[in-house]
């Protein structure tokens, strides 16, 4: 759904964004990644993409909340 709310040019863009390491926070098998750490040729804002937390549970990554 969050894929469809974002603009044609967003969507390009993140096919080679990267993230800014320095703006990821990690804790355990926690990781928080602000919208502002997502490095690409448009820029993007946290009501665009949202800040996510990433958890490793059972040898795999999640989003959570």
């Amino acid at each position: 759904m969050m894929f469809s709310m974002i603009s044609p040019e967003q969507k390009t863009a993140l096919k080679s964004a990267t993230v800014d390491p320095a703006q990821v926070s990690a804790q355990g098998t926690t990781v928080e990644i602000p919208a502002a750490a997502i490095r690409a040729a448009v820029p993007f804002t946290s009501s665009d993409l949202g800040d996510s937390t990433l958890s490793f549970l059972n040898g795999q990554w999640f989003v959570t909340d």
